[in-house]
């Protein structure tokens, strides 16, 4: 019989320094002027008496590998968390710092990604001296925030709303609360890319999860920290439109409303769930190689830098993919080309709830998936994450391929990759979570 689980939660806050260049959208052409709100990671750490892990979930557009790694490598250091045992999963909110070197004229602050990574493993560290008895429940209630953002008419494929398209309102809620019922934490989860706010918006600002987790932590005391969880999203959006159909930018009005609203969900949610204790902690992880669909040949991409176009479209090469064709002509050259991408997939089970994650922005259909199959085949609750230990970029379905668009084809706006990933991806990435599940599981027995 496995142990009780115990809980220790942390808050940190990692906004950086007014100035510092903004992630999510390659349009702004200087750093940020503003803070509207404050930026933050909050640690979750489960232990069972055997087994602990650390869930840190942060106000970024994303983290890369290496951060993860030596995050991680830290986390080993101050504590007695294996480094493997840590998940770090992003909002990906589009107006926080950016976090990787992908702009070819934007200068990149390596100093707080070094001051992030500390801080990162700092708040594991504290969480985890915070450990104690708990007990939890999962619930959920429904916000009508999130949109298709895939609209195909005529054969081609815009990002506009698709009040047809796939979506998925649910807010799932997870309580956790002392012996004594003391509230302790909060995590929520939602499916929807944090890009309320537009490219013409240069204050940080934690987008529609942000005020709702302090709208949380209001409601039950300073001491309270509450999560927000990412859901699978690659495909879906705020619905901001300016004619039914074509997105535009929040106002900060508008947002501020979002999150009264929001986190007012979570807490009547919170309220009606009934609290048990909590029995096992378990983690698993696999990195699999994922298929690309044809990969251009060098011609390709050296007709696309002398002409500035791509050869198969006619369209223009933006500056910045620009750079990215130059690396391609010259990974080429220097047979350097990566041809296999890989991608860490990891599930972390806490009593009958399972967390499993994805490094990408993968669609809605992938964490669909893997929650049904995973409640249907183990008879456990499941809540998919992405932007989890690394970037990898768009991952779309298999069916989405065909009709292109901008998530099938953004693998030529700076991703590592030469060529978009396959179709073949979709059923390896929902059959390896449900694999990592089902050992996470047998860990308990």
């Amino acid at each position: 019989m496995a142990n009780q689980v115990q809980l220790g939660a942390a808050s940190i806050n990692i906004t950086p320094s007014v100035g510092t260049w903004m992630g999510g959208y390659s349009a702004r052409d200087h750093g940020a002027e503003d803070i509207h709100d404050d930026l933050y990671a909050k640690i979750l750490v489960f232990s069972d008496g055997e087994t602990k892990a650390a869930i840190v979930t942060c106000d970024l557009v994303g983290i890369t590998e290496e951060s993860t790694a030596a995050v991680r490598a830290l986390v080993e250091e101050q504590t007695d968390i294996p480094g493997s045992h840590v998940m770090i999963t992003c909002s990906h909110t589009h107006s926080g710092p950016t976090t990787r070197e992908w702009r070819y004229d934007a200068p990149f602050n390596n100093a707080y990604m070094r001051e992030l990574e500390r801080k990162l493993a700092g708040g594991v560290q504290v969480a985890n001296r915070r450990l104690q008895t708990a007990v939890g429940g999962l619930g959920a209630g429904s916000f009508p925030l999130a949109v298709n953002r895939r609209l195909t008419t005529d054969g081609k494929t815009e990002m506009r709303a698709n009040p047809d398209g796939v979506v998925d309102h649910t807010v799932a809620v997870l309580r956790f609360d002392a012996e004594d019922g003391t509230p302790l934490a909060t995590a929520f989860h939602y499916a929807c890319h944090s890009t309320s706010m537009g490219a013409s918006n240069y204050a940080f600002s934690a987008d529609y999860a942000g005020g709702a987790k302090t709208f949380v932590e209001h409601t039950y005391g300073e001491d309270h920290t509450a999560a927000f969880l990412l859901g699978c999203c690659g495909n879906t959006r705020p619905n901001f439109t300016s004619d039914g159909s074509r997105f535009r930018s929040a106002t900060f009005e508008e947002l501020e409303s979002v999150w009264r609203g929001l986190g007012a969900e979570v807490v009547s949610a919170r309220e009606s769930i009934e609290c048990a204790p909590l029995e096992g902690v378990a983690v698993a992880q696999r990195v699999v190689t994922i298929p690309l669909r044809e990969v251009p040949d060098a011609s390709f991409y050296k007709q696309a830098l002398e002409t500035e176009t791509w050869p198969d479209t006619g369209e223009r090469i933006s500056r910045d993919s620009l750079k990215w064709v130059r690396n391609r002509v010259a990974e080429y050259e220097s047979d350097t080309l990566l041809l296999e991408p890989t991608a860490e997939i990891q599930v972390i089970r806490v009593g009958n709830l399972v967390f499993a994650s994805y490094p990408g922005e993968v669609f809605l259909e992938y964490g669909l998936a893997v929650q049904e199959r995973v409640k249907a085949e183990l008879g456990l609750d499941a809540l998919h994450v992405e932007l989890a230990n690394g970037m990898i970029g768009y991952v779309p379905t298999a069916d989405a391929i065909p009709y292109g668009g901008y998530e099938v084809m953004a693998y030529r706006h700076g991703s590592q990759t030469p060529s978009g990933y396959s179709g073949d991806a979709e059923k390896l990435f929902v059959d390896t979570a449900v694999e990592l599940a089902r050992e996470t599981a047998a860990a308990g027995e």
